[in-house]
């Protein structure tokens, strides 16, 4: 299911912030945020929202520049990205984000199993991390206590 906060082709739901997702606790095996973890100002409630989604053991996958890379391919794609050119930047959203950035705040979510690996000649980055598989019942009240911090 495409999930955007901005109604671009094919996305099959507009939601209003993605630190608030419509769905029930552990109904996903996987969640993506593909090229958009920096277009979301609330982020870190936004990858709490993803842990409270997934079911133990689920993934979650980020492909994100690094800021300078970001900036970089943001100007000169300008002309051609459509993005850019209805959407603009808006407030609290970056032109990536640094790896270490993004293990943090992974991490912070209570994800495990960080991995990155390169794609496209190592300018772009595809971070993996995984929901803890926790006993019965503990998985969703510590994503309910990170998401009440960063609300």
């Amino acid at each position: 299911m495409g999930v955007d906060v901005f109604p671009w082709q094919g996305v099959d739901l507009v939601i209003e912030d993605a630190g608030r997702l419509p769905f029930a606790d552990e109904s996903f095996d996987c969640v993506t945020f593909l090229a958009s973890l920096n277009h979301i100002p609330n982020r870190e409630q936004a990858l709490c929202e993803a842990y409270r989604v997934l079911r133990p053991g689920g993934r979650v996958l980020i492909t994100m520049l690094t800021p300078l890379v970001g900036r970089v391919w943001h100007r000169l794609m300008r002309w051609r990205d459509p993005d850019q050119q209805v959407r603009g930047m808006q407030t609290g959203e970056v032109w990536g984000i640094a790896d270490a950035s993004v293990r943090r705040m992974l991490g912070g979510a209570g994800f495990v199993g960080w991995r990155i690996n390169t794609f496209q000649c190592g300018l772009n980055r595809l971070h993996q991390a995984t929901k803890a598989e926790c006993l019965p019942g503990t998985s969703i009240e510590h994503a309910d206590k990170r998401r009440d911090r960063t609300a």
